[in-house]
């Protein structure tokens, strides 16, 4: 019986590393579901129908936002707190952009196999692209649980995190998150789940990019939150927003950094000096340079990581 694995399941949990957890539950299910609608077995048509339609209402509105629960939520309250966690959020971040060719392959192999219950080849198509994507998923799930998940537990207050479980709510009460949105329709960004790709050129207005991160609930409760604008596997864009005191602990990036404060004035502690960056200047820093960020006002800044392409 396929259906039995599409049937929906309440959350009760409370507890955000809970939360988290039934979410990859939940892919590890639909991902399931869907490598098994593509089995060579035998299972009535419409059961095949509606296992398509269960997976692609996962994997096109579940899913985005589960993603940018990760992105938006939780990434900015980490980033900066432990080099092993940035590690891991870079390797997280570089995963969802890698699941996505994957996802939209398996989204038109259900969509064939949904019109053609019984199209044995149609059925294959789905088979090996939802295996393709589970491997993929066990990697970056597993990922999560090991290094994220007890992050979470311990850098973060029990404030925190019912702060994010509360965007996380509110996240699913508002303007849906879908797979391959444009960002140039919808510039505010809040509900993207991938940052704006430049194959074609991509422009930003940074000043109202840093109004709207000083207006979200993570910078006025906290003091402290991030958007990534560009992520390409060779190139990293993020606007960093930080109220007056705030402090991102020591860290390193393990690439060539830059950092350029937009507005305000940031304190940079390296090594052997402490650099000042205020409004307009710039600083760059060789890979795997340890630093951290103070906020001597209000200050938002933009921070630029570069890899080689290969990476």
């Amino acid at each position: 019986m396929l259906t039995q694995l599409s049937r929906h399941r309440a959350t009760s949990a409370e507890d955000l590393v809970d939360l988290l957890g039934e979410c990859h539950e939940r892919i590890r299910r639909f991902t399931t579901l869907a490598r098994q609608a593509g089995s060579p077995q035998d299972v009535p048509a419409d059961q095949i129908a509606q296992a398509c339609i269960d997976v692609e209402r996962y994997f096109t509105q579940a899913l985005p936002l589960h993603v940018a629960d990760e992105e938006q939520s939780i990434e900015p309250r980490l980033r900066g707190l432990s080099p092993a966690v940035d590690q891991a959020l870079d390797a997280v971040a570089q995963q969802h952009r890698q699941h996505e060719p994957e996802l939209k392959a398996l989204l038109r192999a259900t969509s064939v196999l949904r019109s053609n219950p019984n199209d044995g080849t149609a059925r294959g198509d789905v088979a090996s692209t939802a295996l393709a994507l589970e491997t993929q998923f066990d990697e970056h799930l597993r990922l999560e649980e090991r290094v994220i998940f007890p992050a979470i537990r311990e850098f973060l207050s029990h404030e925190t995190q019912a702060s994010i479980i509360d965007e996380l709510r509110k996240r699913r009460h508002s303007s849906p998150v879908t797979i391959g949105v444009d960002r140039a329709n919808n510039p505010r960004g809040r509900v993207m789940n991938n940052p704006a790709p430049p194959d074609h050129g991509v422009t930003f207005d940074l000043a109202a990019v840093a109004r709207e991160l000083r207006a979200e609930e993570p910078y006025l409760r906290e003091g402290q939150t991030a958007r990534t604008l560009i992520r390409t596997p060779d190139l990293r864009i993020v606007v960093v927003a930080l109220k007056t005191g705030k402090t991102i602990s020591e860290h390193h990036a393990s690439v060539t950094a830059s950092v350029q404060t937009l507005s305000g004035h940031i304190r940079l502690q390296l090594p052997e000096r402490t650099v000042d960056v205020p409004e307009g200047q710039l600083l760059v820093m060789g890979a795997g340079l340890a630093h951290d960020v103070y906020a001597e006002t209000d200050s938002t800044f933009l921070l630029t990581l570069g890899w080689p392409a290969s990476k």
